[in-house]
């Protein structure tokens, strides 16, 4: 019985004897080789015309072309994996650490904003064809985010007012308590 490598040898061997005579053909003859090159230069050249010319007609019809579409389709990709990243990043996280370290105050309504922006801004851009309403939309964003930060600084400066109001009330409230009320006696009418 024949292991597997003994037939993998008598295969090629047989492979070897039968390829050799075509091999040492082409090299006696190189006019056949020549022939192929010949046929595969003048398809590569008749290809380079259909590019210019399907090039040319996408210009006619004033259609951007190939490269621009494709660096197009570049910047849409990279800003559809920013997109990705926001969406996966731990938003309550770094909220939680901005009121720790700076003090903000910030709600959950102010992420639901955020959220609700970057929803539209996705939208637009599988939608937009070109990139100017992804910056507009960026923008926007970018705007609404300021606003919400004074906001927050807005909303703790009247807790710290109202706080001391507060305090002030209090401590009044506590004096007037320990006061003794007069009573009118009866017989005094």
């Amino acid at each position: 019985m024949m292991t597997w490598s003994e037939l993998s040898e008598q295969y090629f061997q047989w492979w070897q004897d039968a390829s050799t005579p075509y091999l040492d053909l082409c090299k006696v003859q190189p006019n056949f080789l020549q022939g192929w090159g010949g046929l595969l230069d003048q398809s590569l050249q008749f290809k380079k015309m259909a590019d210019q010319v399907m090039d040319e007609m996408w210009h006619n019809f004033r259609l951007p072309s190939r490269e621009e579409v494709t660096q197009l389709h570049e910047r849409l990709n990279r800003l559809e994996s920013l997109l990705v990243e926001l969406q996966q990043r731990d938003w309550a996280e770094e909220v939680d650490s901005r009121i720790m370290k700076k003090g903000k105050v910030a709600s959950p309504g102010d992420l639901k904003s955020l959220q609700k922006s970057l929803n539209e801004l996705e939208k637009r851009i599988a939608e937009a064809s070109e990139l100017g309403l992804v910056k507009r939309s960026v923008t926007q964003v970018g705007t609404k985010l300021d606003t919400l930060a004074e906001e927050a600084e807005r909303i703790k400066k009247m807790l710290a007012q109202s706080g001391s109001k507060l305090d002030a009330l209090s401590a009044t409230s506590k004096q007037t308590a320990k006061k003794p009320v007069k009573r009118a006696s009866a017989g005094a009418k």
